[in-house]
């Protein structure tokens, strides 16, 4: 039945392969068998840590991916009988130590591809049975590696490598030598020259988080006389398992009679290593030798921004490739923005697994089945300017794309390459909904750029009156769903959208307007298929906006809480493509008009400016308030001293707030971009006078009221060549 399988190995013999070269086993197996193979591996020793205790994952558990960085398990019993969450499985799986099972529990399903795999018939074969696409290209690899085994009526079937005969021992090699000068290096950044932070990234099992340990130990060893305070912290706490694990191990001795208070490890010198999430820190600030951040990609870029700003000695430890979904971004966005702040910088990675020997087959099929390892294709730059005949533009047949890894591997590089939260559930994701499109540019038939898009709307009344009422949410409906339960307009759930998932062109040829001519193809699809609106969602920033917006979208709505990684506000925006989406794509945007302007008081009071400026430039230019011949009167009094800023405010703030709308900003009579920033500050945001004084820089109240005096002359000014 599985030729490709050897039957005649134990599981104790299997088990002593597995720890003799320091590689992970993988087992699928049915419900029905896992009862006995538990009872089996119970009595095998899986690992000389007592706290390395079996881990049970249930495959839609989704909330738990993050409890999975930094930590360690010998066993794990992963359940993909009802569905398989690629995320997880990227996670766990990079958790597991060398020696340890993984255990698959699969359906009847997987099980017979499983047969059909081992036994060669469908090697090449392209259709599937019902099920994860994902997951079944996940076994593929697997059984391509030769690190799955099937366990069956009390028989484990394993690939012939684990026979008796194969079993040899793992080469002989430093594996320490890449963390013992990442060690010196952290070392280094806490007792050499202030403003010179370390980036430290690896793939899992690399030993980044022992090594941040071992750091802190020699430190805390070396300096037993000397007070050391260090601050650490990661996502959850209980992502530096290991960390502490390794800190442990070579300080416990040293620690005080009471070991421990709150998040802190004290010690007999009076030095501290405390644990504090991050946005604690940027409220407290407390003062420190050396700022640990581990995990950094799961952590928001503005808030390591703003510890990039405080901090003097920072070490920023992070995993490469997307289990968690921003390693990527970190890598592409985060490292030229700290260049900006700590010129000074210093990178370092690791190459050399730790946690298991190079001979492991489970990250590499893993890596080739989830596309973690997929890179960007060099292209050739263009010229400034690009014919836009060059370029051709196709929708992809998703079922040719599965027999095209080449294409497959260059499309995903460039969504990952181009978002920080590209995941692994995006793959499967993009194989597997039939809601999702994809579009490509190609220049000399190679792929330049690629839409991701997701049909959304076309409800039913009950769903409809569901959301309307906050008792339904509907999962991959974001548009419309948003339009009915926020802004309150039922009719949005009968109509059509396509909403752009991800658009990106390759970082060679940005700037070439590739991106805005697919956009155009798309829109143009959209409408020959009666789509009533196309849209997006994004965290904000300014080149994104302005790519949008440029483009004739309209910003429809800002969401209340802000992305998870970066800590932006995520803004939706709509284009129309017909009269019943422009009819309400006109009451929206008033909608969002007049909730815009308030909200830039409270919960968008954070919003860059240039954001600010350019949705107000775009979409806000309703009809100014006109200055009466007492306003004028009044602004003229106070420009001459002769009225306080107190006793006309409420003149100046109205007047300031219509006439940048209507004339400053949409017609752009004042260039002055400082002038830009001190009315967005105070007209939009209201800020009060004392954070007036500290942004702009002002040396006092004079220097404020003058501030105001010169703002109105302008104001007076603009009215005046008005009329």
């Amino acid at each position: 039945m599985l030729k490709s399988f050897s039957s005649d190995i134990s599981i104790e013999q299997w088990h002593k392969h597995l720890q003799t070269l320091n590689i992970r086993g993988v087992v699928a197996l049915l419900q029905s068998d896992l009862p006995d193979f538990q009872k089996q591996i119970n009595f095998l020793p899986i690992s000389g840590k007592d706290d390395l205790k079996p881990e049970t994952i249930i495959s839609n558990q989704h909330s738990k991916v993050h409890h999975y960085l930094g930590g360690e398990n010998a066993v794990v019993f992963f359940d993909t009988t009802k569905d398989f969450d690629a995320n997880q499985f990227a996670a766990i799986s990079g958790s597991l130590i060398g020696g340890g099972i993984l255990i698959l529990i699969v359906n009847q399903n997987s099980m017979s591809l499983i047969e059909q795999y081992g036994s060669h018939k469908i090697r090449t074969a392209q259709k599937v049975p019902s099920g994860s696409i994902l997951f079944y290209r996940l076994l593929k690899k697997l059984i391509e590696y030769q690190c799955l085994s099937v366990y069956q009526n009390n028989i484990l079937y394993s690939p012939e490598i684990y026979s008796e005969n194969n079993i040899t021992q793992s080469p002989e090699a430093d594996r320490y030598s890449q963390q013992k000068t990442v060690i010196e290096q952290i070392i280094r950044v806490a007792k050499g020259h202030a403003n010179r932070p370390l980036v430290l990234t690896a793939n899992r099992g690399r030993g980044k988080s022992a090594a941040l340990g071992l750091a802190c130990a020699n430190m805390i060893e070396s300096d037993k006389q000397i007070d050391k305070q260090i601050i650490v912290t990661a996502p959850l706490k209980t992502n530096l398992e290991v960390f502490y694990y390794h800190l442990l191990q070579q300080t416990e001795h040293l620690l005080t009679a009471d070991k421990t208070k709150s998040n802190q490890l004290c010690y007999q010198s009076g030095s501290r290593i405390t644990y504090m999430p991050i946005d604690e820190i940027i409220l407290k600030q407390p003062a420190c030798h050396l700022l640990i951040i581990d995990e950094a990609a799961a952590i928001p870029t503005q808030q390591l921004e703003k510890v990039s700003q405080i901090y003097n000695r920072l070490v920023f430890s992070t995993t490469v490739h997307g289990y968690e979904g921003n390693g990527k971004g970190f890598e592409i966005r985060f490292k030229k923005r700290l260049l900006s702040i700590k010129p000074q910088t210093r990178f370092a990675s690791m190459t050399h697994p730790i946690r298991w020997s190079e001979l492991d087959q489970l990250e590499k099929a893993s890596f080739d089945a989830l596309l973690l390892n997929c890179e960007l294709t060099e292209v050739k730059t263009a010229s400034k300017l690009l014919d836009k005949n060059k370029v051709r533009f196709e929708l992809v047949d998703k079922k040719l794309l599965l027999c095209d890894e080449d294409k497959l591997k260059t499309i995903f590089s460039l969504l990952v390459n181009a978002h920080y939260q590209t995941r692994p559930n995006d793959l499967k994701r993009l194989l597997e909904d039939k809601n999702v499109s994809l579009f490509v540019a190609m220049l000399n038939e190679q792929i330049v750029g690629v839409c991701m898009l997701n049909r959304e709307g076309n409800l039913n009344s009950d769903d409809i009156n569901a959301i309307y009422q906050s008792k339904k949410r509907l999962k991959g409906e974001l548009l419309p769903q948003s339009i009915i339960a926020h802004s309150g307009f039922k009719q949005a759930g009968k109509l059509t959208f396509q909403r752009v998932v991800r658009i990106a062109v390759h970082p060679a040829l940005q700037n070439l307007q590739i991106g805005s001519w697919l956009l155009t193809e798309v829109e143009s699809y959209c409408h020959n298929n009666k789509t009533d609106f196309i849209g997006t969602s994004f965290a904000v920033s300014e080149d994104v906006l302005h790519f949008w917006l440029k483009n004739q979208f309209s910003s429809i709505r800002f969401a209340t809480s802000k992305d998870s990684a970066t800590g932006a506000h995520t803004i939706e925006m709509c284009k129309p493509l017909n009269k019943d989406s422009e009819a309400l794509l006109k009451t929206l945007t008033k909608r969002f008009n007049q909730a815009f302007l308030y909200k830039l008081k409270g919960e968008l009071q954070n919003l860059d400016n240039p954001s600010i400026l350019a949705i107000v430039r775009h979409q806000l230019n309703d009809n100014p308030h006109e200055i009466t011949d007492y306003d004028s009167a009044e602004l003229h009094a106070f420009c001459e001293q002769q009225r306080s800023l107190s006793m006309i405010e409420d003149i100046l703030i109205l007047t300031t707030t219509n006439y940048l709308i209507d004339l400053v900003l949409k017609n752009d009579k004042i260039t002055d971009t400082s002038t830009i920033e001190f009315v967005i500050d105070w007209s939009l945001k209201q800020f009060d006078k004392n954070a007036l004084i500290e942004k702009h820089k002002l040396t006092g109240k004079k220097a404020l009221d003058e501030q105001f005096r010169n703002l109105t002359r302008q104001i007076l000014l603009i009215s005046s060549n008005k009329r």
